[in-house]
């Protein structure tokens, strides 16, 4: 044989072999596509739910203050965050579980009517479930206003209209749920701060008592500032009769009656100066500077509580007007709507995507194989 004849062999092999290869690998999955999505293929209806999340806040005061800018930011950004956690939730095992107890969810996606590959796997773990219900169940949510969209898909529009007003009514009570958890937990925790506010008030109230009854003097402070204004009194009386003494000294004798009286007056306020003086300084007992010194400690403690009392019930009605002007609430914009006709699958889209994948794996397939002809031939 030639080698023109063995070369003409080998390119009839080639072109029966690429003839082979592309029936299989584009013409054979673009008819199987056909075939399903054309004649097997379930329709599937999708409802359509707009909704989001709203965070009143203190908008007029921030009106007031002229911070316009931060106030649509700030309002935007919670709405957002909100949003996205109930988009989490909507997500989550916890809605399968829920919307199974509710409306038997499994049942309502094995319709009767729709084809073995389109219903939920038989008896599936809930991770499984969780799979097939994101891929009837779509969530998405606009960065830029907060607003959450919801797609339900299912084989009759009546299920589909049914499942979405089920999540829509989940979602509702998750976000007041959660609302009031946030509103009750911050007022607790100020209640709990004023409760302890309260009972050091009254302790330091008790202890400041008892301090009065043992010591049996009201004031000690005020008492000791008496004492030392009458000391104070009787130290210039002294001083006057000290000089008054002196002076009649110069031309009265020692034993001059009226020498006499005046150091008997010397001696008798001397004596109740050391009196006064020992009732602030006296080591022998509990005088009154030490009381006076304790008694202000247990003041200022008592002043103290009374300050930390007045800050907890300013703080308390901060919480309580906080949670009252961020309270949060889901707001229905759209739907759940009613559809008429069935919006998936997209029978062309899904045979020339079938077809487009064919080709690109039937190209890398053959270039592939190109390369590898070439290498050994290397």
């Amino acid at each position: 044989m030639s080698y023109s004849e063995e070369l003409k062999i080998i390119k009839k092999q080639r072109r029966r072999t690429l003839s082979i290869s592309f029936f299989i690998f584009v013409i054979l999955p673009t008819l199987i596509s056909l075939l399903y999505y054309g004649l097997i293929a379930s329709r599937q209806y999708v409802s359509i739910s707009k909704f989001n999340v709203s965070v009143e806040n203190n908008s007029s005061m921030s009106l007031l203050s002229g911070n316009l800018g931060g106030l649509l930011g700030g309002a935007n950004g919670l709405n957002i965050h909100e949003a996205q956690i109930v988009k989490e939730f909507l997500q989550s095992q916890d809605i399968v579980k829920v919307l199974e107890k509710k409306i038997k969810l499994y049942d309502a996606f094995n319709n009767p009517k729709a084809d073995y590959w389109a219903k939920p796997p038989r008896s599936p773990s809930i991770e499984r479930f969780l799979e097939y219900y994101l891929e009837m169940v779509q969530v998405s949510v606009n960065e830029t206003d907060g607003i959450i969209t919801l797609k339900v898909s299912a084989f009759t529009p009546q299920e589909s209209v049914k499942i979405a007003e089920s999540i829509m009514q989940q979602a509702e009570e998750f976000v007041n749920n959660r609302s009031d958890r946030i509103q009750k937990d911050s007022i607790k925790f100020a209640e709990k701060f004023l409760s302890q506010a309260e009972q050091e008030v009254l302790s330091a109230n008790i202890s400041l008592s008892d301090f009065r009854n043992n010591n049996r003097n009201f004031d000690p402070t005020m008492t000791a500032k008496g004492v030392l204004s009458i000391t104070t009194g009787l130290e210039v009386e002294l001083a006057k009769t000290k000089t008054e003494m002196e002076t009649l000294s110069t031309f009265l004798k020692p034993d001059n009656p009226r020498i006499q009286n005046l150091k008997a007056r010397i001696s008798s306020i001397r004596s109740q100066i050391e009196s006064q003086t020992n009732r602030l300084v006296d080591d022998k007992k509990n005088n009154l500077a030490d009381i006076s010194q304790e008694y202000e400690a247990y003041k200022l403690t008592t002043e103290f509580a009374l300050k930390r009392y007045a800050t907890a019930i300013a703080g308390l009605e901060g919480a309580r007007a906080r949670a009252a002007q961020q309270f949060k609430y889901l707001l229905r914009i759209v739907g759940p709507t009613y559809p008429e006709r069935s919006d998936k699958p997209l029978v062309l889209m899904e045979i020339i995507s079938t077809l487009f994948i064919s080709l690109v794996i039937f190209t890398i397939g053959g270039l592939v194989l190109s390369a590898l002809r070439d290498h050994v031939r290397i």
